[in-house]
């Protein structure tokens, strides 16, 4: 289906007033991140509040607990925390091939 030209130079402009059942699009940035402080809408570039200088998940108050990323451990003990890791599953990987067996010899 092919408009004429009066009809499609009419689809390219917009009108005045909204047309009934059709919702608007939003006009603001959609890439933003809240702001945990004032609430204010910051880029996804920016890692801190133009309006208060509150960091990317800082705590909602100063003086409130810490936010997530100060919990996150600060990687002193991440190789012996990979070794554990390693080790742990290696330890649980033994005891259930040997559950396995166990139940093969069983069962068998």
């Amino acid at each position: 289906m092919v408009a004429d030209a009066p009809a499609a130079a009419a689809l390219d402009e917009l009108p005045d007033q909204p047309l009934p059942g059709v919702v608007p699009a939003a006009t603001e940035q959609l890439s933003t991140w809240p702001c945990a402080r004032c609430g204010t809408p910051v880029p996804f570039d920016d890692d801190e509040c133009p309006q208060c200088h509150a960091r990317f998940l800082a705590s909602p108050l100063p003086g409130a607990d810490n936010s997530l990323l100060d919990r996150l451990p600060t990687g002193q003990h991440k190789a012996r925390n990979a070794v554990l890791v390693v080790l742990g599953g290696l330890v649980l990987t033994g005891v259930f091939l040997a559950l396995m067996a166990l139940l093969g010899t069983i069962f068998h």
